[in-house]
């Protein structure tokens, strides 16, 4: 997936239950990482950092994520 605002370069994949195409465009806006099916109006999910957490909005839905262990430090 590139963030790049168009359905070419966003998520192309199936459905889990293998009853259609999921076509998502992806856009970094104000700090988040934005996702609009069908290339919508509106952001359906969206990813975020405050401050230690990774917020995700999925819809009317909200989770807070906590790094569980220490970052590896890679070159």
């Amino acid at each position: 997936m590139y963030a790049d605002g168009t359905l070419e370069g966003g998520v192309n994949d199936v459905h889990a239950n293998k009853t259609g195409r999921i076509s998502v465009a992806a856009r970094f806006e104000d700090g988040r990482l934005n996702l609009y099916p069908g290339n919508r109006r509106v952001a359906l999910v969206t990813r975020y950092r405050n401050g230690d957490e990774m917020v995700w909005r999925y819809g009317p839905w909200k989770n807070r994520l906590r790094r569980l262990g220490p970052v590896e430090e890679t070159d």
